[in-house]
This record gives structure tokens, C-alpha cells and sequence, in this order.
């Protein structure tokens, strides 16, 4: 995925879920940069009507270009991250 992007040094987000075929799951998208900035976090619903079927997996990957719209807060810094950290030492 980082090396599609050509960027991101931060962990990249997501998650599991089991469930029926229909089960609407989560795609969860996280910064390329700075794991603390909240403007871009964000999750997606996506329900996939006859998908799985008992023998598949359902695999989602999803990129987004942007914070997401209308965002409401902003995280520390990764600067201020690290020395709060760092003071815990």
C-alpha cells in the first residue's frame, strides 16, 4: 500500500469483522503521516449484499485523497506526541 502511494510511515488502520453475507463492515481510514491527526480519521460502511458466500473471504482496501469533509477536531501534532511520550521516560 505505501509503496501504491509512495508515502506513509504511519501504521496503516483496520480491522476484522465475521460475520453472514450482507453484514455491513467498517473500512477504516487513518493518516499517512501523522498517527494523531484526527481530521483524517475516518470509517465507511460498506455492505456487500451476497458477499461472502461460506467458502470466501471479502477483502476491503480503500484510499482516500483528503480529510474527510466537515471535520470537528485536530489532534496533537506528532511533535507534541513524541514529547509527551518522551517525558513519561
Amino acid at each position: 500500500m505505501r509503496a501504491t502511494l509512495r508515502r506513509g510511515r504511519m501504521l496503516i488502520p483496520g480491522n476484522a469483522k465475521i460475520g453472514a453475507a450482507g453484514t455491513p463492515i467498517d473500512l477504516v481510514f487513518g493518516p499517512l503521516e501523522e498517527s494523531w491527526d484526527l481530521d483524517a480519521m475516518d470509517t465507511l460502511t460498506v455492505t456487500v449484499a451476497d458477499a461472502p458466500r461460506p467458502d470466501e473471504l471479502l477483502l476491503l482496501v480503500g484510499y482516500t485523497t483528503g480529510a474527510r469533509p466537515n471535520a470537528r477536531s485536530k489532534g496533537p501534532t506528532q511533535d507534541e506526541v513524541d514529547a509527551l511520550l518522551a517525558s513519561f521516560g
